[in-house]
């Protein structure tokens, strides 16, 4: 067993206990990793580091690589008790344990970590109340945590300019958009400290607004008289977003569909509601397209909710559209995203918006979903 030197100062901090296996040249620190929607990361040179979003306070681990690049700046993120395994000759025991310090570092290593996190897999929601994400402070969040790690550490590895450069342009661009945010800091980008997380939480509306989940009669009825139309059939999808960008679709959203005539001719009808936007932006419209059942057609976004309708078989109507995968897409796009467990994704963000772990966190919670 590894353990750190209780009589340091440095054990004011507090540790994590983290268990060791040592895989020829790759060192493991910690349980298992979680999902990689509940993952957030920091790499540095030989090493990753990574928090599980759901108890980012103990759940936490080290994967080393490559031990020589790793071992100028893990100890000053972790301390000694990493360093000295990386450089002892022989593998640890089945029971060993390295006690690891929290220290500044790693608590700025897991801020930059988390604020990409909620950049990448915050569920903003209509449906379940989610509010999105300013995203000038998401970018205030990135800058300072990687402004902490670059002024308190010396070792030039865990100075990451080009990130910190990104996570400036990125808020500049953001307030040029939204308008500049409070700035109570000597820091320029230091923002988030203008962002209080006890003000009086606004009235959200628990209906959504007319991006309704069920279409009007008049919505769909563009080229055919209401009259001459039934809904034999109707239902909901699951929605796998594996191969659509974050943040297009509504995080707790499936697809409701019915099937109407048109004469003889039976149409399936879609709606899949959008996720909420910050400030009401208007996105780029990604060319979205879904396929199921024998059929391909491209959403429209219309009304805070991507619609499409088409002809279907005949047979559709004894074989349901339900049975079937129902598949989002942007032609071209081959490369997938993890999918995440959505409900468990968005029990996580309600927790943030109850309790929050940063002013992105604070600030939606005290607003309405516009």
């Amino acid at each position: 067993m590894i353990a750190g030197d209780v009589s340091s100062p440095d054990t004011a901090l507090s540790t994590v206990e983290l268990p060791v296996i040592r895989e020829e040249t790759t060192w493991v620190f910690g349980a298992a990793m979680p999902p990689a929607w509940r993952l957030a990361v920091w790499q540095g040179p030989g090493a990753t580091l990574w928090w599980d979003v759901a108890a980012p306070e103990t759940d936490l681990g080290i994967v080393v690589t490559d031990a020589t690049s790793a071992l100028p700046w893990i100890s000053e993120v972790f301390g000694d008790a990493v360093s000295r395994l990386l450089r002892s000759p022989d593998d640890p025991s089945a029971e060993a344990l390295a006690f690891v310090r929290q220290t500044p570092l790693a608590t700025a290593a897991r801020d930059v970590a988390l604020a990409r996190w909620r950049q990448a897999w915050w569920p903003a929601s209509r449906e379940k109340l989610v509010p999105p994400l300013d995203p000038r402070l998401l970018a205030a969040e990135r800058a300072d945590a990687l402004d902490r790690l670059r002024e308190g550490a010396t070792s030039v590895a865990l100075a990451d300019t080009a990130a910190l450069d990104s996570a400036r342009h990125d808020l500049a661009a953001a307030e040029r958009r939204f308008g500049r945010l409070d700035d109570h800091d000597s820091h320029p980008h230091r923002s988030i400290g203008a962002v209080t997380t006890g003000a009086e939480p606004a009235p959200v509306d628990a209906s959504p607004s007319d991006a309704g989940v069920v279409p009007s009669t008049g919505d769909l009825a563009l080229h055919r008289a209401p009259e001459r139309r039934r809904a034999p059939l109707s239902g909901t999808f699951p929605i796998d977003v594996s191969l659509i960008p974050h943040g297009v679709v509504d995080a707790a959203a499936e697809a409701r569909w019915h099937i109407a005539f048109q004469g003889a001719v039976p149409w399936i009808n879609l709606e899949i509601l959008a996720a909420p936007r910050f400030a009401n932006e208007a996105p780029p419209e990604p060319d979205l397209h879904v396929s199921f059942a024998e059929i391909n057609a491209e959403l429209t976004l219309t009304d805070g909710a991507w619609r499409a309708e088409q002809p279907v078989p005949l047979h559709v109507l004894t074989d349901p559209p339900s049975d079937s995968t129902l598949v989002l897409y942007l032609p071209g796009r081959e490369t997938r995203r993890p999918a995440p467990d959505a409900a468990e994704l968005i029990r996580i963000a309600r927790e943030r918006l109850v309790a929050p772990t940063s002013p992105s966190e604070g600030e939606a919670a005290s607003r309405a979903i516009v």
